[in-house]
C-alpha cells in the first residue's frame, strides 16, 4: 500500500522533518520518493526504520559526495531518494540509534553547510529587493516579484538566524562540557 502527503518545510527546519518523516515510519509509513513539497511513502512494519536527512556540501554527482554516500552505505544505512543537494537515508531499527553526526562539531559543520547554501538564495532575493528598476516599472508583475523577493528574504534571514542560534547553543555545550 503506499500514500502521498503534502508538508512544506524550509531548508533550516530539517530536523523538524525529519522527526516527521520518523514519526511516520513508527506508524509504518516509510519514504520512497520526495519531490518539491510531497512525499511519497509505502507501508512497512510499524517502527521498523529510521529516517535521516542531510544537505551535501557539494553536487550529488561529485567525487566527493559519491564517496561519502558510499561510506553512508557502508555502515549500513541505504539512501532513499535525493531532492538537490538533501539527501534521505534509511537504516533498518536495530536498537541503536541512527546518527548521521555523532559529535557536536559535526552537527555544527552541517548547520553551517545549511547557511552557506541559504546565502546565495538570500543575496538574489536581497538584489530584487534593493534593485531600483523593478520598481520604478510600477507594473503588477514587478511589484509582485518585489514584494515576492521582500517576503522571501526576510523568510531566509529568519532561517539563518535560527541556524545561528542553534550553532551558538551547541558551542555553549561543547563549553559546558570541557
Amino acid at each position: 500500500m503506499k500514500t502521498r502527503k503534502m508538508r512544506v518545510f524550509p531548508a533550516w527546519s530539517f530536523q523538524q522533518e525529519e522527526n516527521w518523516l520518523n514519526d511516520m515510519a513508527q506508524q509504518g509509513w516509510l519514504l520512497e520518493a520526495v519531490s518539491p513539497f510531497v512525499y511519497d511513502f509505502t507501508a512497512v512494519e510499524p517502527g521498523s526504520y529510521q529516517i535521516r536527512l542531510q544537505l551535501l556540501t557539494e553536487a550529488k554527482e561529485s567525487e566527493k559526495s559519491r564517496d561519502y554516500l558510499q561510506f553512508v552505505e557502508d555502515t549500513g544505512a541505504q539512501q532513499i531518494a535525493a531532492y538537490g543537494r538533501w539527501v534521505y537515508f534509511k537504516k533498518k531499527t536495530d536498537g541503536k540509534e541512527f546518527q548521521l553526526f555523532s559529535d557536536i562539531p559535526s552537527r555544527k559543520k552541517h548547520l553551517r553547510n545549511v547557511q552557506f547554501f541559504l546565502l546565495p538564495i538570500l543575496l538574489i532575493m536581497s538584489l530584487n529587493v534593493f534593485n531600483p528598476s523593478i520598481l520604478r516599472e510600477n507594473s503588477p508583475f514587478h511589484i509582485i516579484i518585489w514584494a515576492f523577493s521582500l517576503i522571501m528574504g526576510f523568510l531566509l534571514l529568519y532561517g539563518l538566524i535560527r541556524l545561528e542560534c542553534k550553532i551558538r547553543e551547541m558551542e555553549k555545550e561543547i563549553e559546558y562540557t570541557e
